[in-house]
């Protein structure tokens, strides 16, 4: 450590100097916010107003060691522990996807859907769950809804489970793989669902930080097919969806027409969505 520089504003510039090597000047600017606002807990006016504020010796260790691991390329949520979704914070770590912007999309189409539902009880499952931001969600949006959340990775559910616990949300978790389910269900009104879809021939165009920190088993197809989980999801609807029920999903927007076309074969009402970006990301099917 320099000898005399404990002051925030410093450090502040200090990690934003260090992530120029890697990062543009934008995102480093961004990163910097975010590790001094996550990783230590001090607020945003804190950093904007109190510039001659002092970090501990603790504070700047914790900081010297998440550079380490940023300038390795490691996404900023896993360094910090902390992801943002719809406003809230949730914990994630290497085991779980890092939320996107994109299924806070797909939650408000459902939500907007069953906006005048006169049926308290709704029963709703979301399938691979990972950090559980789309049951927690729903759940704090519904708390008359019964919601469940499927997951084959049991880190994974370790992490729903704390996230769930922090905001009190009652959802029940199944440990259980949808390519091969093992138990009985209930039959529900809701299936939601942001499986994998990226094939190996897509890696080459992955970002380094998605590549080699986030969880391989959330973002790859085991067989080159990138509708796999998608017939899944539809052979496990045929039994545990209510006959009015709907699926909703994310897609790659490469597959969309291909994911509408087979959902079409079992599906009266196949509806794709854009994002706010434009691109075909989401899919609603019902009978």
């Amino acid at each position: 450590m320099e000898e005399g520089n404990s002051s925030l504003k410093f450090w502040f510039d200090k990690i934003r100097k260090e992530l120029l090597c890697v990062y543009v000047e934008n995102e480093a600017n961004k990163l910097a916010q975010i590790l001094l606002e996550d990783l230590l807990s001090i607020s945003k006016s804190t950093i904007a107003t109190s510039p001659d504020f002092e970090l501990s010796s603790t504070q700047i260790q914790q900081i010297e060691e998440a550079l380490k691991r940023l300038l390795q390329h490691e996404p900023v949520q896993y360094v910090t522990g902390i992801s943002e979704f719809a406003n809230r914070q949730f914990e994630v770590n290497n085991h779980v996807l890092i939320p996107r912007p994109e299924t806070e999309e797909l939650l408000i189409w459902i939500l907007d859907d069953f906006k005048t539902n006169t049926v308290q009880s709704i029963q709703c499952i979301d399938i691979g769950t990972g950090s559980g931001i789309i049951p927690i969600t729903l759940k704090l949006s519904k708390p008359e809804w019964e919601i469940y959340a499927m997951d084959i990775s049991n880190e994974a559910l370790q992490v729903a489970r704390t996230n769930a616990s922090k905001y009190q949300a009652n959802i029940k978790f199944i440990d259980n793989d949808i390519l091969s389910p093992k138990h009985d269900y209930e039959l529900y009104d809701i299936i939601v669902s942001n499986p994998p879809y990226v094939t190996e021939e897509d890696k080459n165009l992955m970002q380094k930080n998605v590549l080699d920190f986030e969880p391989h088993i959330a973002l790859f197809v085991n067989n080159g097919d990138p509708l796999q989980f998608y017939k899944a999801i539809i052979q496990f609807a045929k039994k545990h969806l209510k006959s009015e029920g709907f699926i909703y999903c994310e897609l790659h927007e490469d597959y969309a027409e291909q994911s509408k076309i087979l959902f079409e074969k079992y599906y009266n009402t196949v509806e794709l969505k854009k994002d706010i970006n434009g691109k075909r990301r989401m899919l609603k099917a019902g009978r």
